[in-house]
């Protein structure tokens, strides 16, 4: 016979296993959308000469931006204003204007919706600029995702498809210079609709915007927080947090995405009285390490190798890669293989994720 103490202790035992673990605070990492994620703090961005030239994708999806055209006058300083942690500034002399390989623009191609999130505070550069830019590479007046900031200190929601439909736009003409603010903004394709929210809460809307339907072909030459030219300059101001989500990504998400931002940088208190994480930041039960990634070295820069099988393969060096899925065959270690190059003046690798 079991003694009754036995059975208490393994009573207690199964109760302690079966306790659920306590919740943690929800982040972007558990978006399951494809999505770009750049913070300002993140650990593997890379600074050259005190200057930020390499954004990385804190996502884990590869999408990764360099200094545009591996320009020193494109690179961004970086500052610590923001409770303590760094964010990238665009300014005179270092306009923050990163190119990004196609897998970024990818976000934009062939899809329903787009959703962007950026944390930022405008500098009072008073004409027209740029905060990002998403366009097709062959053709910059197709295929087109835009934010641009007004004189005024408003934001312009831009876009247009591959197709009949013309540049259509929307515009929140509000003044939000030297304030730091979460703007969302919300390319809905499907059902032909723009919004544009700033610290969860919505300020302009059409419903007019384009044909229902889905983006079309954007694929290269992307640029964020510059699209600088002759015309509209660069996006000057401070930037903490951005990110990119494609495919339809609900109101429930889009609030998430929000609580989390603002409560984790202490501005939750600009969020609206009606908001869903108003009163507390949004959580999830915790998750399980993602397994560590084993790479193999399988060409150097400018040889060729060849896949007997499909697999993802990264191009770069120490913490600067792009990563793409390939299908079997023969490719070449290369920049223009691979749409730009993430570690510029560096000997860079291919490697396969094994």
């Amino acid at each position: 016979m079991i003694a009754a103490p036995f059975l208490a202790m393994q009573a207690a035992s199964a109760h302690r296993r079966l306790s659920p673990k306590p919740l943690v605070p929800w982040t972007a990492a558990q978006i399951a959308n494809d999505f770009a994620w750049l913070v300002g703090d993140n650990p593997s961005n890379a600074l050259v000469g005190g200057q930020l030239d390499f954004l990385a994708d804190k996502s884990g999806n590869g999408h990764v931006g360099q200094a545009y055209a591996g320009q020193a006058s494109n690179r961004a300083n970086v500052s610590t204003t923001l409770g303590g942690r760094s964010v990238w500034t665009a300014a005179p002399g270092a306009q923050g204007s990163f190119s990004f390989n196609s897998t970024l623009a990818g976000i934009a191609r062939n899809t329903g919706q787009a959703t962007v999130f950026a944390l930022v505070r405008l500098g009072e550069n008073g004409g027209e600029s740029y905060l990002f830019s998403l366009t097709k590479g062959d053709d910059p007046n197709r295929a087109r995702l835009t934010c641009a900031i007004t004189g005024g200190g408003g934001f312009e929601l831009g876009g247009r498809r591959n197709d009949s439909d013309g540049y259509q736009a929307l515009t929140d003409g509000n003044n939000y210079k030297g304030k730091w603010i979460l703007l969302c903004l919300i390319y809905d394709y499907a059902n032909g609709q723009a919004v544009i929210r700033v610290n969860g809460r919505e300020t302009a809307r059409r419903n007019d915007w384009l044909t229902p339907g889905k983006t079309s072909d954007t694929n290269g030459g992307t640029s964020m927080i510059s699209g600088y030219n002759t015309a509209v300059g660069p996006g000057y101001g401070d930037y903490a947090e951005m990110l990119f989500v494609r495919d339809a990504f609900s109101l429930d998400n889009i609030e998430r995405v929000e609580g989390s931002i603002l409560w984790e940088r202490g501005l939750q208190a600009d969020l609206p009285a009606d908001h869903g994480y108003k009163a507390a930041r949004p959580m999830a039960a915790p998750t399980a390490p993602e397994p560590t990634k084993t790479w193999t070295q399988i060409a150097t820069e400018g040889t060729d190798f060849f896949l007997v099988a499909p697999g993802r393969v990264r191009y770069g060096a120490d913490v600067r890669w792009l990563e793409v899925d390939l299908p079997a065959g023969g490719f070449q270690c290369s920049s223009p293989f691979f749409g730009s190059d993430p570690a510029s003046g560096s000997s860079k690798v291919c490697q396969l994720l094994v």
